[in-house]
């Protein structure tokens, strides 16, 4: 069952000039996790691509956030405490196919359970508000661990680019996975929706009951 936003399951990708989200436009988007402006996000995206531009651009770009925080931990674990307890404000604001909206969320970039382990990464560039988290002494502190992150994801090493063709499905955890586009020209037609990481346990427990039942049987 997809998890119901705005009123639908499923959303398109494509270019809407009277979209506010730059994920509507045809220019080159930033890593990202979508919908940071919530406090509760869905946990997974899918994203099945219907129509790519013949020339180049529109690649998709994917990074592992798990492996960027790992990295920024081991190399500069001030960086990453700065990241990890810094409330950011994330908003979005806006209307969409007649929808008004004003959604602000704060919280860090780096989100940890009660026993310091990840359980969320909340980063978007074009949704974090233009006022800085901090006091003005501590502004570029901030900055420099935000700029660390940032280079860590555009590593070589863990970035990966490619091109989705017609019918294919992309599909990853929001909680973990940063994603992006190269800009593009002529159409591009993504549908999009959301599935609850609860729903999807909830599932694969049911299965893996009935499976074991028929073995046992």
């Amino acid at each position: 069952m997809l998890s119901v936003l705005f009123s639908r399951e499923t959303f398109k990708v494509e270019v809407n000039s009277d979209a506010t989200n730059l994920a509507y436009r045809s220019t080159y988007l930033q890593l990202h996790t979508d919908l940071p402006y919530y406090e509760y996000t869905p946990g997974v995206i899918l994203l099945h691509c219907i129509v790519q531009p013949e020339s180049s651009g529109g690649e998709s770009e994917v990074t592992d956030g798990l492996s960027v925080c790992d990295h920024l931990k081991k190399t500069d674990l001030d960086s990453y405490k700065t990241l990890s307890t810094v409330p950011v404000r994330w908003i979005d604001r806006g209307h969409d196919d007649g929808y008004s909206f004003h959604n602000i969320y704060d919280s860090p970039v780096i989100c940890e359970d009660s026993y310091g382990n990840i359980k969320r990464i909340n980063f978007s560039e074009h949704h974090r508000d233009s006022k800085c988290p901090v006091s003005i002494d501590k502004v570029h502190i901030w900055y420099d661990a935000l700029e660390k992150f940032v280079k860590i994801a555009y590593n070589e090493k863990i970035i990966n680019t490619f091109k989705m063709k017609p019918g294919d499905i992309l599909t990853f955890d929001n909680h973990r996975v940063l994603h992006g586009r190269k800009g593009y020209q002529g159409s591009r037609l993504l549908i999009g929706g959301y599935l609850d990481w609860d729903l999807i346990k909830s599932r694969t427990r049911v299965l893996q009951s009935q499976l074991s039942n028929k073995i046992n049987n």
